[in-house]
């Protein structure tokens, strides 16, 4: 494992770009590398030059082909004012890519044949707890598909208003009763609102299945995956490594402070199934190869072969790929990677919030996993990006 600090950081951080003691082009990827530690050694120049363009204080990176773990690295410090380097093992925020997580405790319930995307989530949930829900006074009987692609219409996510109702919870169920009886934003299935408490209810699902809590859940799956340093985070628990969130003082990019006090609120308890989980580099390189190994078949184990293709088969179809160049399946982004990129399947998830971004990348015919964590927000694109550009090479 490689360490590659940046220089000491002052104060916070004013004029960061000077004092980052790299400023490298862009990645090249039309050079005809013959080498992958050539390629690792421009990519981790080309990540300290995003962290430096986006003043970034840490980030940590793994790669790995055929199960093989072929770089892994750190980056720059995960406690500015305590000047505690960042460290490759620590457990970081996943955000959003805590959906795909989520997403295999549904495809064994699939495999189980204890759900159906396509029943009514009122066979699962009563209506006490989840009421029909209305657009424009016409009621819709939602679904699990619908809900795990983003497409039923529900509650998106508004940081202040939402998280002023912060209260602290035991499991997923006791969170949904909060915007239950809101009507659609759209008649379902015509369209795709990211909704955060969309998830939240397939959290309730899952509980309500199978009689348990959903924390109890997740820890068994990462037992069984071998994911041994993934928790599900609550402020409380002492976790080694957990590295600080920073975000930029507003109109002074280059300027960081802690970041606000709720973004640990919208990882707080009972959004676990949507943003709530902690992971390291490590154990998401495992996580991506247990799902590559169900896609072809060698090891069922976890989630079938049948049921990691439904989750990655495309929902939204042309709505959203305009904007975003991606579809959506359940619970997991379908990139569309341009006709010139060698790999024609790419799978994954980013996760996002002013403290902390992240990016999960499968490339499942080529056996590859790229993951990588940065204590700040706002560099979700340039991760995706990193990611594609480095993977397109390190199969070499």
């Amino acid at each position: 494992m490689i360490s590659l600090m940046l220089e000491p950081y002052c104060g916070l951080f004013e004029n960061f770009n000077s004092i980052s003691p790299l400023n490298w082009q862009h990645f090249d990827v039309d050079k005809n590398y013959t080498n992958i530690n050539d390629v690792i050694s421009d990519a981790r120049k080309q990540l300290l030059t995003i962290m430096a363009n986006k003043t970034i204080p840490g980030a940590i990176v793994a790669f790995s082909i055929k199960g093989k773990t072929v770089w892994s690295d750190s980056f720059g410090l995960s406690d500015i004012e305590n000047n505690v380097p960042t460290h490759v093992d620590s457990p970081w925020r996943l955000c959003s890519i805590s959906k795909p997580v989520t997403s295999v405790l549904v495809g064994q319930l699939i495999d189980k044949k204890l759900v159906d995307l396509d029943k009514p989530i009122n066979d699962y949930l009563p209506l006490s707890l989840f009421p029909i829900h209305r657009y424009n006074g016409t009621e819709y009987k939602l679904t699990l598909r619908l809900l795990m692609s983003h497409m039923a219409g529900l509650h998106i996510t508004d940081i202040t208003k939402d998280f002023s109702k912060f209260f602290k919870s035991t499991n997923v169920t006791q969170m949904i009763s909060l915007f239950n009886n809101e009507p659609l934003l759209f008649k379902p299935g015509t369209d795709y609102k990211y909704s955060n408490y969309g998830i939240q209810v397939v959290g309730a699902i899952i509980e309500s299945i199978l009689k348990t809590n959903f924390v109890d859940e997740m820890q068994k799956l990462f037992a069984k995956i071998g994911m041994n340093s993934t928790v599900i985070e609550k402020h409380e628990n002492l976790v080694k490594h957990r590295p600080r969130y920073y975000s930029s003082v507003p109109n002074k990019p280059s300027v960081l402070q802690n970041s606000d006090l709720i973004d640990d609120m919208v990882s707080y308890e009972g959004w676990w199934p949507s943003g709530g989980i902690l992971s390291t580099v490590t154990d998401m390189l495992r996580f991506g190869n247990t799902m590559i190994d169900a896609y072809h078949g060698t090891d069922q184990s976890i989630i079938s072969q049948s049921t990691i293709k439904e989750l990655w088969k495309p929902e939204t179809l042309d709505i959203i790929k305009p904007k975003y160049n991606s579809d959506y399946g359940k619970q997991w982004t379908v990139y569309n990677m341009n006709s010139s990129y060698p790999y024609k399947l790419v799978v994954g998830h980013s996760g996002g919030l002013p403290g902390t971004s992240t990016q999960l990348t499968l490339f499942p015919n080529e056996y590859i996993v790229g993951t990588v964590f940065t204590n700040k927000g706002g560099a979700v694109l340039e991760l995706n990006e990193f990611i594609t550009n480095v993977d397109k090479l390190v199969n070499i």
